[in-house]
């Protein structure tokens, strides 16, 4: 951040350019287009307050993986992730190495909107094998690590990727005030939506797309997801400033949610999930055959991530032969 009113020169390669900072410091600079490649550019700064200079830059894209604790499980979660020494192994190939990820830490909720982020595990790193297979619950987000992998595989271009999710957390801290209040739920300030989303908005970041893993905590509330949900995700994009931005999500996962003597709603909820697909460009995971009936947090992170990369393939980048690997068989109607 700067002071009001000051103009910031921006020098990336040939390109000398020029912003204005706003009422609150806060400057964006558009950029010429530029293709997507592995070598690191260098963007420098200068206004009548000092400069600065970003390093080793890539263009490529760049994708937000919220949720809650399926989407936070990491490769060493519980008791691990489907062939995760392979799967950690991986992000030391070559193949990896403009794969850059960013973990939002735990440490910071807010009843109002932040403009800087106030906990991180750490900023924008390599993939590497050290970060990938990092601390259980902590680094990387096995879902997001996957779904990313699948995407550099196809597209061969660097690849950022946002690891910022909660165990345990409702939809409604996702959301901003204003979206819980059009579903009734006014009462919530969406605290992890002000620290954990809400920084990214500021400017706003360019987004390719966001996933989202998220659901078990509202289960028995299927009524009020069917709003919520495609409120929070209309919400995102009007703060992104991105009416078409791609959303995945992956429906909750098969598990005994009621036990043996209790119904089990959970259908209901995943029935409610798909009130996302009325909004344009959204694509569904489903997992309800990856599940397991005695954990919450199934080890398969491979089959839903892979379906959420082969949505993004299929419906942001056009890759149609990716369509029958992430379309599932949905109930259309019927007729007597």
């Amino acid at each position: 951040l700067a002071s009001p009113g000051i103009r910031v020169e921006t020098t990336f390669g040939a390109h000398s350019l020029s912003a204005l900072t706003d009422h609150s410091g806060v400057w964006r600079q558009p950029l010429p287009p530029t293709e997507a490649s592995d070598r690191g550019q260098t963007l420098l700064f200068r206004s009548s307050e000092g400069g600065a200079a970003l390093r080793d830059v890539l263009f490529g894209e760049v994708y937000l993986c919220s949720g809650q604790s399926n989407m936070e499980y990491t490769p060493r979660s519980m008791a691990g992730m489907n062939n995760a020494s392979v799967e950690i192994a991986a992000a030391d190939s070559p193949a990896y190495r403009s794969v850059r990820l960013f973990t939002v830490g735990k440490g910071t909720t807010s009843k109002t909107p932040l403009r800087a982020l106030g906990s991180l595990y750490h900023n924008w790193t390599a993939a590497s094998s050290a970060l990938v297979g990092g601390p259980a619950w902590k680094e990387f987000s096995a879902v997001c690590w996957l779904f990313g992998k699948e995407l550099s595989n196809e597209l061969k271009v660097p690849v950022g990727l946002i690891s910022s999710s909660w165990g345990g957390t409702q939809i409604q801290v996702w959301m901003p005030k204003a979206a819980n209040e059009a579903c009734h739920q006014g009462s919530w300030s969406g605290d992890r939506y002000n620290a954990m989303i809400a920084p990214f908005a500021v400017g706003p970041m360019a987004l390719s797309g966001a996933i989202w893993y998220q659901g078990e905590s509202n289960n028995g509330q299927g009524r009020y997801y069917s709003c919520a949900f495609p409120a929070m995700i209309s919400a995102w994009r009007a703060a992104f400033h991105s009416p078409a931005l791609w959303f995945g999500f992956v429906q909750i996962a098969g598990y005994r949610y009621g036990g043996a003597s209790r119904p089990d709603p959970s259908a209901d909820l995943r029935q409610a999930q798909l009130a996302a697909l009325s909004l344009p460009n959204v694509g569904v995971s489903t997992a309800i055959d990856t599940g397991d009936w005695n954990g919450i947090h199934p080890p398969d992170k491979q089959t839903p991530a892979r379906r959420l990369a082969a949505a993004a393939l299929d419906m942001r980048y056009g890759r149609r032969q990716f369509e029958a690997q992430h379309r599932p068989p949905l109930y259309s109607g019927q007729r007597l």
